[in-house]
């Protein structure tokens, strides 16, 4: 189950890449999918009934977090987590709980 959430992780990074340089590098009015420009990948549902994770993002003006949890869909662990976050000074980590603990 992490290849998905990495790969929907990886997507929304590079969209909010894209929707801050339209704002000078500013992340802040990039905070949400739809200022992003991309699709929820989050279940929802009869939206993406198949998805194994909710997905939500933080912001400030030179950082970001995107965090995916687990949801109960296959008996999956809701305290599961795998999040990518860039610091101010631009590094990027992956970071995974519990299940996903191995995650870099």
């Amino acid at each position: 189950r992490a290849a998905e959430a990495l790969e929907s992780l990886g997507t929304t990074k590079r969209f909010i890449e894209a929707c801050a340089m339209a704002y000078n590098n500013n992340f802040t009015n990039c905070s949400s999918f739809a200022t992003i420009g991309v699709t929820d990948p989050s279940y929802g549902g009869t939206t993406n009934a198949a998805a194994h994770f909710g997905y939500a993002i933080s912001v400030a003006a030179n950082s970001f977090e995107i965090v995916a949890t687990r949801n109960s869909l296959d008996n999956g662990n809701t305290s599961d987590t795998i999040s990518l976050r860039r610091s101010a000074t631009g590094a990027i980590a992956r970071v995974g709980t519990t299940a996903f603990s191995g995650v870099q």
